[in-house]
């Protein structure tokens, strides 16, 4: 487990455990939101030279999200699998959480929310990509007559009549 994701907790029997704090991931998943931020801005902008490198840096994060969670405490509670088996899943998840303290049935908690917030903000990013494609659509329904494809030739000019011209200044 990486460093400062566990923190000590004592047991009945005087042994300390390490027990899940979850720092790592909490970490991630806020470098991810302000991540998703500068996505929505650059949409909004429409700056695609900035879209690239968030992406990939999104897609990096979550790589490294589902490797802190499949590390550790939740290494087999979390397992990859099938759909069909996420119920089983989902049930392992549960009876794990039980058994933990109420700190980190809390910090489990917190990140569940964090993790929705993300969602939601990635659900606005999706909605303004398809804002724009639609926008992109509607240009390319003005722009190209009704049963002609090619409006504008290889060279970049009109390659249909003044009719289509016209249509296109709409």
């Amino acid at each position: 487990m990486p460093p400062g994701n566990c923190c000590p907790a004592a047991v009945s029997d005087g042994a300390t455990v390490m027990e899940p704090d979850f720092t790592a991931e909490r970490e991630t998943l806020a470098v991810l939101a302000e991540l998703l931020i500068r996505e929505r801005e650059a949409l909004v902008k429409g700056d695609l030279d900035a879209l690239e490198p968030l992406g990939a840096q999104k897609a990096a994060l979550v790589e490294r999200l589902e490797r802190l969670l499949l590390k550790g405490h939740l290494r087999d509670v979390l397992a990859p699998v099938s759909p069909a088996d996420r119920p089983a899943r989902q049930a392992r998840l549960a009876a794990w959480l039980a058994k933990q303290s109420s700190t980190v049935q809390a910090a489990w908690r917190a990140l569940l929310q964090e993790a929705a917030r993300l969602q939601d903000l990635n659900r606005l990013n999706a909605y303004l990509v398809e804002q724009r494609l639609a926008l992109c659509r509607q240009a390319l329904a003005v722009l190209t007559p009704a049963g002609d494809a090619s409006v504008y030739g290889d060279d970049g000019l009109w390659s249909t009549a003044s009719a289509t011209r016209e249509r296109a200044r709409i």
